[in-house]
């Protein structure tokens, strides 16, 4: 065998190995029959397609706001590699919802993973009831 063919070979194994990795995210759902304001950091885009995430500022911090609707799921994190999720895996330090007069207020990493539940073999979600 040539060196080439050699280096094409050893090319298309490493792809096929990684290729068996699981990749799945972990998601905000919203399940309250209505919309939801979403406020997170750091700011980066995790939004459903076509909704508008608005850049708002509190105690001199930036954080995104984006409008959740009912039935609507939102990425907040990413599980590279394993099926269990950990908590580096989570992608927001602050996620915040408002549904109505109730607002829900999680800070940290940890604490938004603790609220994260197996809904199916890949399926994480943090669900808003």
């Amino acid at each position: 065998m040539t060196k080439n063919k050699f280096n094409k070979l050893g090319l298309l194994f490493s792809l096929l190995i990684a290729s068996c990795d699981p990749v799945h995210h972990l998601h905000l759902d919203n399940k309250t029959g209505n919309a939801i304001t979403v406020i997170y950091r750091p700011q980066i885009e995790i939004a459903p397609v076509g909704s508008k995430i608005e850049t708002i500022i509190i105690n001199k911090i930036e954080f995104s706001k984006v409008i959740l609707d009912s039935g609507q799921q939102m990425k907040i994190g990413t599980v590279s590699a394993r099926y269990t999720p950990k908590v580096t895996d989570v992608s927001l330090d602050y996620l915040e919802t408002i549904n109505g007069k109730d607002t829900i207020k999680l800070v940290g990493k940890s604490t938004i993973f603790n609220f994260i539940q197996k809904i199916d073999k890949l399926d994480w979600r943090l669900t808003i009831k």
